[in-house]
């Protein structure tokens, strides 16, 4: 059943790319031309003091950036609905967390925001 709602929904609003508005397969944020389009990283940093592992699937800067910042400070209001920014926020941390050495992770902990822009 619920094969045949995501059927639906995919045929009245196509899944598109959050960046060109191209076609995307379900599940996916970003099409393959898109995704390729962002900074990857190569290695991992040495864990911190008290971490299993650090991992970045991807260098925080340009558009990856951007995204960030578009998911983390949402504009005020209805504005501020913004699922294309959530949707990659998701792919983001998918990525990251396939990279996790081991098992996969159970918990992810945002840095938190400082304390003026909360």
């Amino acid at each position: 059943m619920r094969e045949l709602l995501r059927g639906l929904l995919d045929l009245a609003l196509p899944p598109i790319c959050g960046r060109c508005e191209g076609a995307v397969l379900r599940g996916e944020a970003l099409c393959r031309r898109c995704d390729r389009a962002l900074p990857r990283t190569e290695g991992d940093a040495p864990p911190l003091p008290g971490l299993a592992a650090c991992v970045a699937a991807l260098a925080y800067e340009g558009e990856v950036l951007r995204w960030i910042r578009r998911f983390k400070y949402p504009l005020p209001g209805i504005y501020g609905l913004d699922p294309a920014a959530m949707s990659v926020a998701r792919s983001f941390v998918r990525e990251a967390a396939a990279r996790v050495p081991g098992p996969p992770p159970q918990l992810l902990v945002p840095v938190p925001l400082h304390p003026r822009r909360l």
